[in-house]
Order: C-alpha cells, then sequence, then structure tokens
C-alpha cells in the first residue's frame, strides 16, 4: 500500500505509557510528534512502554495502515 497525503485535517492522539502511567501526550490534525523521550533501561529493572496512537474512525473510516517512525540515539 503506497502512503498517499491526507487532505482533510483529521484529530489523531500519541501517548506513552510507562509501566501503565501516562508519561508523555501530544495530539495533532493528521501527524503528532513525541520528542526528546527520555526512556529508563529496561535492562536492570522492569520497565514497560506502551505507546499507544488513536483516531476517531467516524472520521476516518478509510483508515488501515499506520506508518510510524521511531529513532534514537
Amino acid at each position: 500500500m503506497q502512503e498517499k497525503e491526507i487532505i482533510d485535517k483529521r484529530l489523531m492522539k500519541l501517548e506513552l505509557f510507562e509501566n501503565g502511567k501516562s508519561i508523555i501526550f501530544n495530539s495533532g490534525h493528521n501527524s503528532t510528534l513525541l520528542s526528546n523521550v527520555i526512556l529508563k533501561s529496561t535492562k536492570s529493572e522492569e520497565v514497560q512502554y506502551l505507546l499507544e496512537a488513536t483516531f476517531d474512525l467516524r472520521d476516518w473510516p478509510d483508515a488501515k495502515v499506520w506508518f510510524i517512525f521511531i529513532s534514537s540515539s
């Protein structure tokens, strides 16, 4: 499936959880970004992360594929 530009404005929400607790949240129209997030090492302790992206399917019934880009340094 080829990525295409979204013309209509649709609200997206992106939230990062650490061990079930929300640690950062952002929303935007057609795209959103979480930047400069410092994560704990998962090697030394029991830490679980969950990245949740949500949108209203009634506003975006044709949404079938998401593209996500993650980078770290």
